[in-house]
């Protein structure tokens, strides 16, 4: 189920469950975050899953039914 939105700027907010197809993305952010935190167990370039390893390990969450990822997209 997605859930859109207008923020108060204009601009439209989508909420909705991930897919494997959104694997590339959810890397390259915690990527991005790794080189942003101090408080993280790995640093930029340490995280060391793959794109195949995220889709497989979303497809793991797909067929539990107390697991889920939500993501946002402006």
């Amino acid at each position: 189920m997605a859930v859109e939105a207008t923020l108060n700027s204009g601009e439209r907010l989508l909420i909705r469950e991930t897919t494997t197809a959104d694997a590339p993305q959810l890397i390259a952010y915690i990527e991005a975050v790794a080189s942003e935190s101090d408080f993280l167990t790995f640093g930029p370039g340490e995280f060391g899953i793959t794109i195949e390893q995220e889709k497989a390990h979303l497809r793991g969450l797909y067929r539990r039914t107390t697991h889920f990822i939500k993501i946002s997209w402006l």
